[in-house]
């Protein structure tokens, strides 16, 4: 049976709300350096959103939780602890082509990071081609690895983007073929007021999904990584078609994503 815990903090210090078979018990927080952190790891997310490439067999979901249970128990002690990994240093690199001989024009924005040796290393990148009134993001991809510890490198590159695509007199927005993870990311502005939806319906593809699946099972990605990068990711597709063909940032003059909010 799953266990769920309860943290809670109060003038008798910090403890745990425990369900059991006799109701919940209040129970003080052990001291975190002899804590067991195998008991309290996350399980691996075996299911989410009805999604095919997100399905794994109980035996999978041993496997990968019996490999990854350091990983797991690292994870659940920084959770404790509120602390999470650093993102590395970023730099971005923003390029634009103006149309000619029928091709449009477009934005790329490229990121690289620097790792441990304090090499710089590709981090990303991002295409987008003028559609009309707005520079549609056709593809943007990021290492998974990275994305899994830095979900902010993700952001910067739409970002970067947004800020060109003003300069040039134009809007950024998402193309009208788009991942279950560029449906987070356009779905998140939606909620936040900082886009608008364009149009009735787009198609999806689900090539990431499969380039993530592949990652945990060669160990490339762990199971703490993987969970972060599914956790939230919109459901499947009732009617197999998302709900906006386009949705497009709101009005220019910010520096961030932040700042349209208000706009």
């Amino acid at each position: 049976m799953t266990r769920r815990r309860y943290r809670i903090e109060s003038l008798r210090g910090v403890e745990w709300l425990e369900p059991t078979p006799d109701g919940p018990v209040r129970r003080k927080e052990a001291d975190p350096r002899r804590r067991n952190w195998n008991d309290w790891a996350e399980p691996l997310i075996t299911s989410h959103g009805n999604w095919p490439d997100f399905r794994f067999s109980a035996d999978e979901q041993a496997a990968l939780e019996k490999r990854d249970a350091p990983a797991m128990a690292a994870a659940a002690a920084r959770k404790a602890r509120g602390e999470t990994l650093p993102c590395p240093r970023v730099k971005y690199r923003s390029t634009y082509e103006a149309a000619k001989r029928g091709i449009n024009a477009t934005i790329t924005v490229s990121a690289e990071v620097q790792d441990a040796g304090g090499h710089w290393v590709p981090g990303g990148e991002l295409f987008a081609e003028k559609e009309g009134s707005h520079f549609a993001v056709n593809s943007s991809t990021t290492p998974l690895e990275l994305l899994a510890t830095c979900p902010g490198l993700g952001t910067g590159l739409y970002e970067e983007a947004m800020k060109l695509a003003c300069k040039k007199g134009a809007i950024l927005g998402s193309s009208k073929l788009r991942s279950a993870f560029s449906e987070r990311f356009w779905k998140r502005q939606l909620k936040k007021g900082r886009a608008v939806c364009l149009g009735s319906h787009a198609e999806f593809y689900n090539s990431p999904h499969y380039s993530l699946r592949a990652r945990l099972m060669d160990g490339r990605i762990n199971v703490p990584q993987y969970n972060a990068l599914v956790r939230g990711l919109p459901a499947f597709p009732s009617k197999g078609v998302w709900p906006c063909e386009y949705v497009a940032l709101k009005a220019c003059g910010e520096k961030s994503l932040r700042g349209l909010r208000s706009r």
